[in-house]
């Protein structure tokens, strides 16, 4: 029998659902905060973590953490994974990386429902072929304008969001190239690779949806000069902040993470 390629054989395995009864959430945390940052509200996984917290369904679930700078993951019995952001760069050489690709890899493959965040929508990217480096237009740090695609509007993750709303991000780098055959979902004025899907149930974004004021102010903080010379994409007047529920701009962001779970589990 013909071998695939692994781009054909991650679209042919997408999809595939499995055990869904375990309902088990693996948050693949990929490095650490900044000690200041952790100080001020925990660590990467523990953001996600808050975030879900107040999520109708968190009580059918459990969060498993692995930290894929400590230990190579391999799969196990988790029925979806988030990737969470780092401070490396996907095209660092760092020895931990390449485990961590062929562990979402594998996953991918299997058809396990998978969200990348930042880094890991960045990482997710390069494994299927796209380019990656550092946005010319600068440092994106705080928040931010981004927008759905004609294809964003129609899809499951973004039910009942607006169509231009208001993000927290800290990034440099970003898509440049995207993957063939992706749906592209999201856009932002120096960005027009903000988001994707692959198949049915892999998803990613580049801005942070399980940050909310507190995690976005200890960055700012100690992003130092980085913060300084970070831009603010996009005019924010009459663009939706919070939705419907009131609070912080982080409250978009966790409607969207709570949605990837129920389409992940449920």
């Amino acid at each position: 029998m013909q071998e695939l390629s692994l781009s054909a054989r991650l679209f042919r395995g997408i999809g595939v659902t499995g055990d869904m009864s375990k309902r088990r959430l693996l948050v693949l945390k990929m490095g650490s905060a900044h000690p200041d940052v952790i100080g001020r509200c925990g660590d990467y996984d523990q953001w996600f973590a808050r975030s879900l917290g107040a999520w109708p369904r968190r009580s059918e679930m459990d969060i498993v953490v692995h930290d894929a700078e400590r230990r190579s993951p391999v799969p196990g019995t988790e029925d979806c994974v988030i990737i969470t952001g780092s401070r490396h760069a996907v095209y660092e050489p760092l020895g931990w990386l390449e485990p961590a690709a062929r562990y979402l890899e594998q996953m991918m493959v299997k058809g396990k429902p998978m969200l990348g965040v930042c880094f890991g929508h960045q990482l997710i990217a390069r494994i299927l072929g796209a380019r990656v480096a550092r946005n010319p237009h600068g440092v994106s740090m705080g928040p931010s304008v981004v927008e759905l695609t004609n294809r964003g509007t129609r899809d499951p993750l973004f039910t009942h969001i607006p169509r231009r709303f208001v993000v927290h991000e800290t990034h440099a780098d970003v898509v440049l190239e995207p993957p063939a055959g992706v749906d592209i979902l999201l856009k932002s004025p120096v960005d027009a690779f903000h988001g994707f899907r692959i198949g049915e149930k892999v998803w990613t974004l580049q801005f942070h949806p399980e940050m909310g004021e507190l995690e976005m102010d200890a960055v700012l903080q100690a992003g130092g000069a980085n913060a300084d010379r970070s831009i603010r994409v996009g005019d924010m007047s009459g663009v939706s902040r919070t939705g419907e529920n009131g609070g912080d701009t982080g409250v978009v962001g966790e409607r969207i993470l709570w949605r990837f779970m129920e389409l992940a589990l449920f």
